[in-house]
Order: structure tokens, then C-alpha cells, then sequence
């Protein structure tokens, strides 16, 4: 979604549109230009588990959030 995608991420945006976990994950990699393989490493997981993490099978623990 484009509207998404044109936002400076700040929570006030995230709770007014309910923005989930797995988009934000995804806007953010996007917005860096990583691939899931590169914040897969970066946060010390799999790909497969981080690609999870992104279609929202499974959500990040706390701890892997705040890295």
C-alpha cells in the first residue's frame, strides 16, 4: 500500500492505522533497502524464520524487537 509505504514511521501513525507487526517489519527492510536475508543475520535467525516474521506466521519475541 502506497500510503504506507510515503509515511516517516512514528508510533502515533502505527496506532491510528493499526499498522501490524509483519508491515512494519517489512516498511522498515523496505525503506533500508535490506533484504530478508541481511536483517535475517543482522538479528542472528534464520531467513526462513524472519520471512515468518514478515508474512506474520509467527511474531518476533520482545527481545529480537528491540535489536
Amino acid at each position: 500500500n502506497n500510503t504506507i509505504k510515503n509515511f516517516a514511521l512514528d508510533k502515533w501513525y502505527v496506532i491510528r492505522y493499526h499498522i501490524s507487526m509483519k508491515e512494519i517489519l517489512k516498511l522498515l527492510r523496505e525503506k533500508r533497502g535490506l533484504s530478508q536475508n541481511a536483517v535475517a543475520t543482522y538479528l542472528g535467525i534464520s531467513r526462513l524464520m524472519y520471512i515468518k516474521y514478515e508474512s506474520g506466521v509467527v511474531e518476533p519475541s520482545i527481545k529480537t524487537v528491540k535489536l
